[in-house]
């Protein structure tokens, strides 16, 4: 059994929509496909388009998409409070991350998405641990 049934059913949902798309940018076809997808995003809502990096800026985007797939695999097998309060860190980390390229160096806002996603998920964990999880 892949997801640890301790875990409530929103915070799985949202590590396995985590997962999914850690996945996807885990490899260059993938990762230029939902680049592609983010770009015509943009600019249908009247932003710019979304660079498909290549060569080393493509393996960084590969690596970060690899190592979320292997964060999520944790986040969904091991129910350890202690855990996911590093999860609540990172994605807190993440969402500074976003907010300030989007600020500070164009990055499309349609990146924003992301931040509802991991603040979403961000809520959705806390209120699980706040309840005082084990």
């Amino acid at each position: 059994m892949l997801a640890d049934k301790r875990i409530p059913g929103p915070v799985r949902a949202f590590t396995w929509h985590d997962l999914l798309v850690c996945a996807a940018l885990a490899t260059p076809p993938t990762a230029g496909l939902i680049l592609g997808l983010l770009s015509w995003l943009s600019t249908a809502l009247g932003g710019p388009s979304v660079p498909v990096p290549i060569g080393p800026n493509m393996f960084f985007v590969n690596l970060a998409g690899l190592f979320g797939v292997l964060w999520n695999i944790a986040m969904l097998t091991e129910s350890a409070p202690r855990l996911h309060r590093v999860d609540l860190v990172a994605r807190g980390c993440v969402i500074s991350l976003i907010l300030f390229h989007v600020i500070t160096s164009g990055l499309p806002a349609v990146f924003g998405l992301f931040v509802l996603n991991e603040f979403s998920g961000g809520l959705a964990k806390y209120l699980w641990l706040a309840k005082g999880t084990r």
